[in-house]
């Protein structure tokens, strides 16, 4: 999983997203390339591990390995469920900044916002391709579908699938920018501006051959918006 090892002087940010139940842990760590511009980003993924079911001891020691690695300018971790607290206590003290967060629907939308925005741009490059089959799997399928009932936007991936690499990439890159900007998880759970772009876009095309009366259609939890995001 080590891609790189650290070089002195260089800026790394490192996230974790921690296992429940089936899912997997993920170690993401991103390297800042500086740029020639203001507001602009670049950066390259050089470690990313997915594993589970090691138990929390080792689950913990393969955080602290990576973090004595690459000493980063700040890590976020997962505490989400009842995981993660407990591995949070078996994780030796370090001098690196290490910020843990639980995972909602409401955070997951700013974790999408930065992911989805560092894809647009290309940002965002992978030294192994090979490596990170896992991420563009999940990539594919992670989604946001709407309820009616309670108005609002749940991010993850669908029956099935996995989501952890996306999430973690997501918690990686949030390090990092919302660390500049000063950006705070937010409270409300709406649609996010990338969103609302590609719904612009969707609505914008011409289906010459389709004309389907959609005021008949009764929109219910069986039958609700679904949209991939990123």
């Amino acid at each position: 999983p080590m891609l790189e090892r650290a070089i002195q002087g260089e800026e790394y940010y490192m996230a974790v997203d921690i296992a429940e139940q089936r899912d997997y842990n993920v170690i993401c760590v991103l390297r800042a390339n500086k740029t020639e511009s203001d507001g602009m980003w670049d950066f390259d993924v050089v470690y990313f591990e997915r594993f589970h079911q090691e138990g929390l001891s080792e689950t913990a020691k393969k955080i602290d390995i990576a973090l004595q690695a690459f000493k980063p300018n700040r890590c976020v971790i997962d505490q989400t469920g009842q995981i993660g607290n407990p591995i949070m206590l078996l994780i030796p003290e370090s001098d690196c900044t290490v910020e843990c967060i639980n995972l909602t629907n409401n955070n997951k939308q700013v974790l999408i916002k930065y992911l989805s925005s560092a894809l647009e741009r290309g940002e965002l490059h992978f030294l192994k391709q090979g490596d990170l089959e896992q991420l563009v799997e999940e990539l594919k399928f992670f989604q946001y579908e709407f309820s009616p009932e309670t108005r609002k936007y749940k991010y993850g991936a669908p029956e099935g699938k996995n989501d952890d690499t996306v999430l973690a990439a997501g918690l990686a890159i949030y390090a990092m920018k919302s660390g500049a900007s000063g950006e705070i998880f937010g409270e409300e759970s709406g649609k996010d501006e990338f969103i609302e772009k590609m719904e612009d876009k969707y609505h914008q095309l011409d289906f010459p051959d389709v004309n389907i009366d959609w005021g008949k259609y009764d929109v219910t939890e069986e039958m609700n918006e679904v949209g991939v995001v990123v």
